[in-house]
């Protein structure tokens, strides 16, 4: 951990052109290792009159790739793995999306996936100075619901395995999502912790039940979203009650971190070790600085699902270069994946969770959207392969 945060520690100041041709080595090597051994990629490549062998050097090249859907990877299922993981990437698993965009995915992932998840959970926290001593405070969907429930939740003696096996840390204490306002308040009150990990939606929301009872959170320095896109509310909401800085990221589930908060400013550093993002309008060109497109991601360890020029489902702005000096492009913001609070008829307010994968199992449904059209309403919408009985 600790050899890979010094490599990282210079890579960050490369210039920009040395950067995407590291990102092309790396990923010239795995378009041929998809092509051979993934069908849906060997498909894809050969109706595109693509070859195996290819060594792609230059930008160009890579974007005359043909972009991955979800669908596609959704129809391929559990056949969306390579036939010849590398022994040495350790132990594969599965991997299901949440479903936030309605079409849940599973992907497989080895051991060095894990690995740089872990590598870049811990540059983050370097990258923002946080002291480790300090205790951690984690609000988020944790899958068993008896786990984590008010008023106790969980609590550990460190932060987790990716600062733990190079620092040591202060405590940690975890509660489930699934916790209202009101217990959630109770448990931050009781913890104090010093820095806070959640979702957007969910910070706005407790921020904001605090101000309501006119109350503060003189421990809480910092707040850590992921999960999703958020606007300038949040900032000015959490430094006005709680006096509090908010450090957002940019990460999936099947991709692993794709942007972290620059140090130094409120934009985001694609993580370009991890993986090449490129920001295109509807017909597939480059945006420039200012421009909002489509987000088009290719990873750069995963051999057991490679995902190459895979169009996520997310928008973002592009940015120009940083005054900090580093070299990793900018995401000026992130415009997809927002996901609202339900709001019940007494005015409470919990994180909807209704289990899109869960109703795939039950029936063949491809997509699924909930819509809360008032207080006593919900509209459930759905893509199905055939009529449901």
């Amino acid at each position: 951990m600790l050899a890979m945060q010094f490599q990282l520690e210079h890579s960050q100041w490369d210039e920009p052109d040395q950067i995407l041709r590291n990102q092309l080595s790396q990923l010239s090597l795995l378009y041929n290792h998809a092509y051979k051994t993934i069908d849906l990629y060997t498909q894809k490549y050969r109706k595109a009159g693509l070859k195996k062998g290819h060594q792609i050097i230059s930008i160009d090249e890579w974007q005359a790739l043909p972009i991955i859907t979800r669908s596609e990877i959704q129809e391929a299922g559990e056949h969306f793995v390579s036939k010849a993981v590398p022994v040495e990437h350790g132990p594969t698993r599965s991997i299901q999306t949440s479903g936030s965009t309605g079409k849940p995915i599973v992907i497989h992932s080895t051991g060095i996936v894990n690995f740089f998840w872990n590598v870049f959970t811990l540059r983050e926290h370097l990258w923002h100075q946080r002291d480790f001593t300090k205790k951690l405070g984690i609000i988020r969907w944790i899958d068993n619901a008896n786990e984590a429930l008010a008023p106790n939740g969980l609590h550990r003696k460190g932060w987790g395995h990716s600062t733990d096996v190079a620092f040591k840390t202060g405590s940690a204490s975890i509660l489930n999502l699934r916790c209202n306002l009101r217990e959630q308040y109770e448990w931050l009150k009781r913890e104090k912790p010093h820095y806070l990990l959640t979702y957007a939606t969910n910070a706005l929301a407790l921020a904001q039940y605090f101000q309501e009872l006119g109350e503060s959170l003189p421990s809480l320095k910092q707040v850590r979203t992921l999960s999703e896109a958020f606007g300038s509310e949040l900032r000015t909401t959490c430094r006005d009650v709680w006096n509090a800085q908010v450090i957002d990221m940019y990460s999936a589930r099947e991709t692993g971190y794709l942007a972290l908060q620059c140090p130094e400013h409120e934009h985001y550093h694609v993580q370009s070790e991890n993986a090449l993002i490129e920001i295109v309008d509807e017909a597939g060109n480059p945006c420039k600085p200012g421009q909002i497109g489509r987000v088009i991601i290719s990873t750069l360890h995963n051999y057991a699902s490679p995902l190459l020029r895979y169009d996520i489902g997310d928008y973002a702005e592009l940015g120009e270069s940083c005054s900090c000096g580093r070299g990793l492009p900018i995401i000026k913001r992130i415009a997809g994946r927002v996901r609202n609070m339900l709001v019940l008829p007494n005015g409470e307010r919990f994180w909807p969770l209704f289990g899109p994968s869960k109703c795939a199992a039950v029936a063949p449904i491809k997509q699924i959207q909930c819509v809360q059209q008032d207080y006593t309403k919900l509209e459930i919408r759905m893509v199905v392969e055939r009529p449901l009985t």
